[in-house]
């Protein structure tokens, strides 16, 4: 994934400049590849813009909304949860919300749309889909939630047939990961430290390092590529 969000900053840096005019026709290799690629782009695109603008029908729980998201429940999951579970829901998809997650599954789910057909970047997305799931876990116990709540709760979650978007953070998560993350609410909350502001800087500073190379490099690229491809 982080591969290809430094490839998109770059791409975004080198958009911003100013297009030179030139007669010369484009490599027959650079003319194939987009041809080859363009029908993967315009994939990504149609998956994401219908991502965005259809609204996900939700059986349990989950927060949606890519721009706004808010916290969706139905009433008839919520009806079959105790007050300790209903509450521990509750705090775990507000962790969704105040994270912003929506949104960055929507922007991963375009990277590895991007990708497509590679199987690799469909896993890494399942995997870190996983993984903000157990971090929302862990918000909503160190919240006050209880863990076994939390834990009953997901397993009738899985008796759902929840419908899937990328721009909607469930309550349960993936069958094979459901073992591990009921093990880890039974588990006694891990320490966490929270991401330094140097971390936070570096990722900021990465991105604009990568946008800079874009907007200066990027024509020296093309044209290499122009003058040594067939």
């Amino acid at each position: 994934m982080l591969p290809m969000a430094a490839a998109i900053f770059f791409l975004i840096g080198w958009a911003h400049t100013e297009p030179e005019q030139s007669d010369e026709i484009p490599p027959l290799s650079l003319t194939l590849a987009a041809l080859l690629y363009g029908p993967v782009v315009v994939r990504a695109g149609i998956r994401a813009v219908r991502s965005a603008l259809v609204r996900p029908e939700v059986s349990t729980a989950a927060a949606v909304g890519i721009l706004r998201p808010r916290v969706v429940v139905s009433s008839e999951f919520l009806a079959g949860l105790d007050d300790e579970e209903r509450d521990a829901v509750l705090a775990h998809e507000a962790a969704h919300v105040a994270g912003h997650d929506p949104l960055r599954l929507w922007i991963g789910q375009v990277i590895a749309d991007l990708q497509w057909p590679l199987r690799a970047p469909a896993l890494h997305l399942a995997n870190w889909r996983h993984a903000l799931g157990i971090a929302r876990d862990e918000d909503a116990r160190r919240a006050g939630s209880d863990g076994a709540a939390l834990a009953a709760a997901v397993l009738k979650a899985a008796g759902y047939d929840a419908a899937r978007s990328t721009s909607l953070a469930a309550i349960e998560g993936p069958g094979g990961a459901l073992r591990d993350r009921v093990e880890r609410l039974l588990a006694p909350v891990p320490t966490w430290t929270p991401p330094s502001k140097r971390l936070r800087i570096a990722w900021l500073a990465s991105a604009a390092l990568f946008v800079s190379l874009g907007s200066t490099v990027g024509d020296s690229i093309a044209e290499w590529l122009c003058g040594n491809l067939p």
